[in-house]
């Protein structure tokens, strides 16, 4: 049947995906973190430590720091409260 096939198509496709990612995990977690990091590049976070410019994981590292909840409450407690591309380009 032709739902058959389109449906094994579809689950091969899939696993093909899903043995990249089980075989290359860096790999995939670094284009993930840069993905994120270019989509997030306007937010006023992004712009604080200049996302557009981040391009590596170790330049990733150097400019943004590790964040305690005390250290970042500031920015949740901003956008909670309804202010726009504070730490995401999108609704929360």
């Amino acid at each position: 049947m032709l739902i058959n096939r389109v449906v094994d198509l579809w689950f091969k496709r899939r696993q093909e995906e899903i043995d990249y990612f089980c075989n290359n995990p860096v790999q995939v977690q670094e284009r993930e973190l840069m993905s994120l990091v270019e989509y997030a590049a306007e937010t006023e976070f992004g712009v604080k430590y200049d996302f557009k410019s981040i391009d590596t994981i170790e330049k990733f590292q150097q400019r943004v720091p590790v964040c305690d909840y005390e250290s970042f409450v500031q920015y949740i407690d901003r956008a909670r409260l309804g202010e726009k591309n504070i730490i995401w380009p999108t609704a929360i």
